[in-house]
């Protein structure tokens, strides 16, 4: 749940462990946390446990810790093994600097431009910027900052907006000189929720009712709040040219 594992086979990955471990347990997941149910024969008792855990992704961690799985499924890794070889994963520092990933950043703004947003190349150098604005704010900010989380999103992207409709509005021989909506749009591609409808989808497709209607609908109030962020950002700017 942590590192981005698809949720919509949480279930089974925890269901194969525990049948590999000889353990009777029963799972439930929930966006956001599972509930854990371990069932003991021989005393008739039974023990369950909530785990919460915020969901994000880290398809360099997901590799290690999936590759730790197969190794426990498989009879390489004891238990108290694969725990081990979990919580040094888990402490193990980022592959990349800060620097270089939001230089990536930056990389992503422009290479999604002109095949999503028909950007072009005048407009490169704008959404390089602001993809790297964004990605200072969300890996710098928002860790040092638990109360800028809740508010980065909208914060983002009215930033972002009111940056690119600034330079929407110069004009040169009566045509504007950069595109307002391929800026913007661009800048904020890696805050997008395309992962989260796309786990929503397959909880759906699953037959998990619950867990992909929640997630479903908050993919579609999470693009509400993006696209009023950039509403926010384009009023102000206008209202400041008044």
């Amino acid at each position: 749940m942590a590192v981005g594992a698809p949720s919509h086979r949480l279930e089974e990955y925890m269901k194969t462990s525990a049948r590999a471990l000889n353990i009777d347990g029963d799972f439930l997941y929930l966006p956001g946390s599972m509930l854990v149910s371990i069932n003991d024969k021989l005393t008739m008792s039974t023990e369950v446990t909530l785990v919460r855990e915020s969901q994000s992704v880290d398809l360099g961690k997901f590799k290690d810790v999936f590759w730790v799985y197969k190794c426990v499924i498989h009879g390489k890794y004891t238990a108290q093994e694969g725990t081990d070889e979990l919580e040094s994963i888990m402490k193990k520092r980022q592959r990349h600097n800060t620097l270089f990933r939001i230089f990536a950043y930056g990389i992503a703004a422009v290479a999604v431009g002109p095949f999503a947003f028909s950007s072009r190349p005048i407009d490169f150098g704008p959404s390089f910027i602001l993809g790297c604005v964004l990605g200072f704010l969300q890996l710098v900010v928002v860790t040092r900052s638990q109360q800028f989380s809740h508010v980065f999103e909208v914060l983002a992207t009215v930033i972002i907006a009111f940056v690119a409709r600034g330079l929407g509005s110069i004009y040169y021989n009566g045509t504007p000189v950069f595109c307002f909506s391929a800026i913007a749009q661009s800048s904020i591609a890696l805050i997008l929720p395309g992962y989260t409808v796309l786990c929503a989808a397959l909880e759906l497709q699953s037959k998990n009712i619950v867990a992909g209607s929640v997630r479903m609908v908050y993919a579609i109030i999470y693009s509400l709040f993006l696209g009023f962020g950039i509403l926010i950002g384009s009023v102000i700017m206008g209202k400041s040219f008044i």
